[in-house]
This record gives C-alpha cells, structure tokens and sequence, in this order.
C-alpha cells in the first residue's frame, strides 16, 4: 500500500483516509490499537471477540447452544478475514 496523508485536527483528532480503513477492515465503531516506537507509529485493528457481532446477524431459530453458535460466528470471521487478504 502506498503512503497516504491526514490532517490532526484541532482536537488532536485524525480521520483515517479510506483506502487506510478499507486495508485494515474496520470502520464505523471499529476499535485499534495504535503502537509508537523509536518515533513510528503502528496502528492495527483491534478484535473485540464475540460481542462485537452481537446484532451482526439474525437466528434463523433460537440459539440453544452459545458453545457452537461462538464456534461458528468464529469460522465465519476467519472466513471473510481470508477473503479479505488479512489472514
């Protein structure tokens, strides 16, 4: 990916440009995590496990098994994680 440039706002506040967002995989609500070392920072997406899903989808039937209704939410993430390139 190539550089790309943002403005701190008066705030001390700064938009992550899009291209930056979309290569990352977060958005709207998303959390990260922001590393400074020997004067360069890192900044990667934070994973909020399970709960951050909470809404995402709608049960076709009641969840009677949070065990595998977990275990498949997990495949599904890793799934599109791929898709994405992220893994």
């Amino acid at each position: 990916m190539a550089k790309v440039r943002a403005r701190i706002s008066s705030k001390g506040q700064i938009t992550l440009p899009r291209v930056v967002r979309e290569h990352l995989g977060v958005g709207q609500g998303s959390t990260v995590e922001f590393e400074v070392v020997d004067g360069h920072a890192t900044i990667r997406p934070v994973e909020s496990g399970f709960l951050r899903h909470m809404g995402t989808f709608t049960a076709k039937q009641p969840i009677t098994d949070w065990s595998a209704a977990r275990e498949d939410v997990a495949a599904d993430v890793a799934k599109r994680a791929i898709q994405r390139g992220r893994l």
